[in-house]
């Protein structure tokens, strides 16, 4: 018995060291913490993505930027690459979290997601394709800023998402990997990387887009410009 009740505290001294480290923000809502996203009674085996989230993610149309459509299936897995937008929709759907990108059941103003990212074509970045994402060929770039944007593979493309660029756990701090070196850096919005807007002397907003734009990258200018 002293050994069960022993387990049970670590498993709750560790969950809570887990949880404090969040950096929720306005996630947050009315004090939850993890709760205010998740519950632990929503089990379903059968469906990975829909366990433990509070509420629907699925059965709704958006309209998205340059007018096409994302329709959340009701037969949504954790294999689609639009869950990572869907469970984000749930709330900012311009209705239960209004958002200033949208209005009801539109992202027709915000960045396009649920889009193909072409690994060395129109502007990206060169790179290849894996299981879990991409690897981008090592450059200049990367040694300075490295990549905190993530990628959701299906059938051999990855896919931009909503959580492509925004972490949902961590508002104004993000961790990024510089030259196999692990840095903790100012950021905001649950944005993943480096993203120091309020500092005149980085420019670490902008090379977090060019993390993902090319054409946009000092590098392809022949420059070399530190972000600190």
């Amino acid at each position: 018995m002293m050994m069960i009740k022993l387990g049970s505290l670590i498993c709750s001294l560790v969950l809570t060291a887990v949880v404090s480290a969040q950096d929720l923000g306005p996630h947050d809502i009315n004090g939850q913490g993890c709760l205010s996203c998740h519950t632990t009674t929503n089990v379903d085996p059968s469906n990975v993505a829909t366990t433990f989230l509070r509420g629907s993610v699925t059965g709704t149309t958006y309209t998205t930027y340059g007018g096409g459509t994302l329709t959340v299936s009701s037969t949504l897995t954790d294999r689609d690459p639009s869950f990572h937008s869907a469970t984000c929709l749930a709330c900012h759907d311009g209705v239960i979290a209004e958002s200033g990108t949208m209005s009801g059941s539109t992202l027709t103003h915000g960045h396009p997601v649920d889009v193909p990212y072409a690994m060395g074509k129109d502007g990206h970045w060169p790179g290849t394709v894996t299981a879990s994402g991409v690897t981008f060929t090592p450059g200049d770039f990367d040694a300075v800023y490295g990549r905190p944007i993530r990628f959701y593979v299906s059938s051999g493309t990855p896919y931009v998402e909503c959580s492509s660029c925004h972490d949902p756990h961590h508002y104004e701090v993000a961790t990024v990997i510089i030259n196999g070196q692990t840095y903790t850096k100012p950021t905001t919005k649950f944005v993943r990387g480096w993203y120091d807007y309020t500092n005149v002397y980085s420019n670490s907003a902008s090379q977090f887009c060019r993390s993902c734009h090319y054409e946009m990258s000092n590098e392809v200018a022949g420059l070399h410009v530190p972000t600190s």
